[in-house]
């Protein structure tokens, strides 16, 4: 049932892909739906910018029921610039997407740069290889006003831990059912909501984070 779900998934995707290269699907403008005070983060690199792999992922976060405030790319500044970028992407900038570059901090300027940029906004993390279902935010929204204080994930792994330390994450279990607690580790693919003061202020220390990506 999983595998087709899968399979389901990847037809929709490419059904929206052609609709929106064919101008069957509307791209709309941010402000044109009813809106969360939300703000979606979100970050690229390599092929999936240059053939266009994230501009229709945003396009399917344009096509939410419930949009975001704000929606923003962040990309490497030693490898993008507007000059750089591919028109169809570029063209987003008119539809109310900020395209922005920083350092090159790996996986982490997917949130990190918003968190500087935007200190007290709540911010919702997306993958960039994927098309969204148009009631994300609206999911996430609504479960966020159940569990104000909580970061809310729509994925999630269970970590599994022998001896007292995690086992390798190609092992954990995907989580099946809803629940809450710090043994719930969130998977971006579904959208990750982090509530404004959700974080420990050591998750800003470069020297910290950067470490993590050689363990």
């Amino acid at each position: 049932m999983r595998k087709f779900l899968i399979l389901i998934r990847c037809l929709w995707g490419y059904v929206l892909k052609y609709g929106f290269d064919l101008g069957l699907m509307k791209i709309p403008s941010l402000g044109e739906e009813k809106q969360a005070d939300v703000v979606v983060s979100m970050t690229s690199y390599g092929r999936r910018v240059s053939t266009n792999v994230v501009f229709y992922t945003i396009c399917s976060i344009l096509r939410q029921n419930i949009q975001p405030k704000r929606i923003i790319l962040w990309l490497a500044e030693n490898e993008w610039s507007d000059g750089k970028l591919p028109v169809k992407l570029l063209s987003l900038k008119t539809k109310g997407v900020e395209i922005m570059y920083c350092k090159d901090i790996r996986s982490y300027k997917k949130l990190i740069p918003t968190l500087n940029l935007c200190p007290n906004q709540d911010i919702i993390t997306v993958d960039d290889d994927l098309m969204y279902s148009v009631d994300t935010i609206q999911n996430l929204v609504d479960a966020h006003k159940q569990n104000p204080n909580n970061i809310i994930c729509l994925n999630a792994n269970e970590p599994i831990i022998e001896k007292g330390y995690p086992v390798h994450y190609e092992t954990w279990k995907s989580l099946k059912k809803c629940g809450t607690g710090v043994m719930i580790f969130p998977v971006g693919v579904g959208g990750v909501y982090y509530p404004s003061g959700s974080l420990h202020p050591d998750v800003m220390r470069e020297d910290l984070f950067l470490s993590l990506i050689h363990i």
